[in-house]
């Protein structure tokens, strides 16, 4: 995944705007990964008989954030906020 394609999902748009009162840039997006650790790859197995995508966990302990990331295609799926503000 190249993080200059990255971008938002709505779902993952509406909760940052909830919690920060502001729109996601994709800009701040990029820092906010490139500052993070990953803490769980991601993998998909599209294979019979069952199909399942584990999505990828980024943690970025300064601002307590999860954020799941689905590689394959370069989309934020959601972003947990652990403990702190954003």
């Amino acid at each position: 995944m190249k993080l200059k394609d990255i971008r938002f999902s709505l779902h993952a748009q509406k909760i940052w705007q909830q919690k920060t009162g502001t729109p996601p840039s994709s800009q701040a997006l990029r820092r906010l990964l490139r500052q993070s650790v990953r803490i769980q790859d991601y993998r998909d197995n599209l294979g019979r008989p069952q199909r399942f995508v584990v999505l990828a966990i980024y943690w970025h302990r300064a601002m307590g954030l999860a954020i799941k990331v689905n590689c394959r295609k370069g989309l934020v799926v959601t972003v947990i906020q652990v403990g702190r503000t954003i």
